[in-house]
């Protein structure tokens, strides 16, 4: 989605750092699979290269989730912050840099309208989850398959393709890195630079009120170049 965030940045930025509710301590040693799965609630930090419609974009994000819903930072390549996202059981809103707003029912329904096609941020908790599960969950598919750990390495939901590779052999690492693609849709890599378990303070998500303005965002992508491993 920050493909068309980032071309709305122009020179405004929002402070960088972490999503509303995020702490912003010391890195630490990511947390095994199996905690990820009891606490339902994770902390992420990624960057992202994005292809569709025959162009490349690439950024930052940081991610908190917990079972009340979601909040997303995304920056350019270099770090400024250029929009945040609220995702919850009442919808999901955008707040960009530059002070223009979105609102819509859920994240798909959002992403849909301001990209002009699917992007299923919505159902990427859910296949992180069973990444990080050692049941696979009811949406699981016969073309779901592990690695030689037992870890998930391909998943196959709602016609995406969804491939993770974990770096070294241990059995309870989370993935680092996660492929999504759909035949003649779009292909977003994620690299997750470090994942993180909430401050127990910070288990709910801080709600952000987002006035509704609504503006046609399609015409101001920004294409932006890949970076490497992602």
């Amino acid at each position: 989605m920050a493909l068309a965030l980032l071309g709305l940045s122009a020179c405004s930025v929002l402070p960088t750092g972490s999503p509303s509710g995020l702490h912003s301590g010391s890195p630490t040693t990511a947390p095994a699979r199996s905690t990820l799965a009891i606490t339902s609630s994770f902390e992420l930090s990624a960057r992202f290269s994005l292809v569709a419609e025959g162009k490349s974009h690439s950024g930052r994000l940081s991610w908190q989730h917990s079972p009340s819903g979601d909040v997303w930072l995304l920056s350019s390549p270099f770090g400024q912050g250029v929009a945040e996202i609220v995702s919850d059981a009442s919808g999901a809103r955008l707040t960009t840099a530059s002070g223009q707003h979105e609102s819509d029912s859920d994240l798909d329904a959002l992403t849909r309208r301001v990209l002009g096609y699917a992007l299923p941020l919505g159902g990427l908790a859910d296949w992180l989850g069973d990444a990080t599960s050692s049941v696979l969950g009811a949406e699981s598919s016969a073309l779901d398959t592990r690695d030689a750990q037992g870890r998930p390495q391909h998943l196959v939901r709602d016609g995406w393709f969804i491939d993770f590779s974990y770096d070294g052999d241990d059995a309870q690492a989370a993935p680092s890195r996660v492929f999504i693609v759909r035949p003649g849709g779009p292909e977003l890599r994620l690299r997750i630079d470090e994942w993180r378990l909430p401050e127990p303070a910070a288990a709910g998500l801080s709600r952000v009120d987002v006035p509704v303005s609504p503006v046609d965002l399609r015409g101001v992508f920004a294409a932006r170049p890949g970076f490497g491993g992602a």
